[in-house]
């Protein structure tokens, strides 16, 4: 996006998977420019300066509740100003492979309640050294949702919930400012699902097809549940479809599971235009939670309607009609081996659990002194990774403890080499 002599705003927008040059996502050319809750994701820069943002003579730049994740530069800075007023707030960046967070040359730069942690060319490095530690900055792991599919979300753990600028309008669960794009709910649903697509918009020829996809559904509650899980698609004239697909699916408690491929079959006279797929789970038409994927179908039907069009309404693939979707639960409680190991900075351990319980992962010295907790919470039985961060320890090693509340603990050795 390219803005010259303009004062826009956006509110609750995601950058993704973009590339360009000046501003792999965006580009303020002379105005002034505000983003609000939106995310920067994925976005690479193909030369110039500014992998997410490129702010050129930006009179007043304002970055606030935004979530700067995964974008890359191989020479230069996640957001670059150059002779710009900038106010940065309430904000994370995080997982950037970039030789800076934010590189400024000339203008200002007020920098807090942000969180800046595990970038590649370093954190509260540059121009942002001079706010590191102060003004409700922190540079801790924001333990989003699931990064490696771009949900950057917040899990119950991460020290960015209710850390943000306090006077900022509450978060709609009536609590103080959460760093980032997204609000953590302090009040979960009974159920959540989120989609995934290999394809994000998918594009299909005038003769129509098949859009796939997947589903992955958690109950939150200690017990059993089914929820009714159904489709619908706003078409391009912006009037809802459906259900096109609609069936029942069963959960253990505190559970997750991912459904196999579901497939949304497009017809031929369908029209051309931008649709959104809506999953639901609930009770019909009652919604718990939804989430929703885009397609375009290219081409006009004959007659040229945009006429609801009876797809053919489809069930199979949930659980109810796939038992190979279930859940694997492992029948005892381990601690995996972490990757890598020896590690700089980060690794990985997984987990396995039999059942729902308390786990607390915490790390120690040679010691027996602890001095990091990496994770303290439920865990629902399954197979679990979870990413430890030494970020400011020394080298050495180090041993990590799991102390399950059901099954006892394991304990393995680390060793950090910087």
């Amino acid at each position: 996006m390219y803005g010259s002599n303009a004062h826009p705003t956006f509110t609750n927008c995601e950058f993704i998977d973009n590339y360009a040059s000046n501003g792999g996502a965006v580009e303020v050319y002379y105005g002034n420019a505000t983003f609000e809750h939106c995310s920067f994701v994925g976005n690479y820069l193909t030369s110039g300066s500014g992998a997410a943002i490129y702010s050129y003579y930006g009179y007043e730049l304002n970055l606030t509740c935004c979530t700067f994740a995964m974008n890359q530069a191989s020479a230069d800075p996640t957001v670059y100003l150059y002779q710009s007023d900038t106010v940065i707030s309430t904000s994370i960046f995080a997982q950037n492979t970039c030789t800076a967070p934010v590189s400024v040359s000339g203008g200002t730069l007020d920098v807090s309640y942000t969180d800046i942690c595990d970038n590649s060319g370093g954190d509260w490095v540059g121009a942002l050294s001079a706010f590191e530690g102060i003004n409700g900055n922190i540079c801790e792991d924001p333990l989003f949702e699931d990064a490696n599919n771009y949900n950057m979300r917040l899990t119950g753990p991460s020290p960015c919930i209710d850390t943000g600028d306090p006077n900022l309008p509450y978060d709609p669960d009536n609590t103080i400012a959460d760093m980032g794009a997204y609000y953590f709910d302090h009040e979960p649903l009974p159920g959540n699902i989120w989609l995934s697509s290999p394809y994000d918009p998918w594009y299909l020829f005038s003769n129509g097809g098949t859009v796939q996809f997947t589903a992955r559904i958690r109950n939150n509650l200690e017990m059993p549940v089914t929820f009714q899980g159904w489709v619908m698609i706003t078409l391009p004239s912006g009037q809802l479809y459906g259900p096109t697909m609609q069936a029942n699916v069963s959960m253990q408690a505190a559970s997750e599971m991912t459904t196999n491929t579901l497939s949304q079959v497009v017809p031929s006279y369908a029209p051309m235009g931008v649709y959104t797929l809506i999953a639901h789970i609930g009770l019909f038409p009652s919604t718990i939670h939804s989430d929703e994927i885009q397609f375009v179908k290219m081409g006009m039907a004959a007659d040229g309607s945009e006429a609801p069009v009876a797809w053919e309404k489809l069930a199979y693939g949930w659980t109810a009609d796939a038992p190979a979707a279930t859940p694997d639960i492992p029948d005892e409680f381990e601690l995996g081996t972490a990757y890598p190991n020896p590690f700089n900075a980060t690794t990985t351990i997984s987990l396995k659990l039999p059942v729902s319980q308390q786990v607390t992962v915490t790390l120690f010295d040679v010691t027996g002194r602890q001095v990091k907790t990496v994770r303290d919470g439920v865990l629902s039985a399954g197979n679990h990774r979870i990413d430890v961060d030494a970020h400011g320890l020394a080298t050495g090693v180090y041993l990590l403890r799991a102390q399950t509340d059901r099954n006892g603990s394991q304990v393995q050795k680390l060793v950090l080499v910087k």
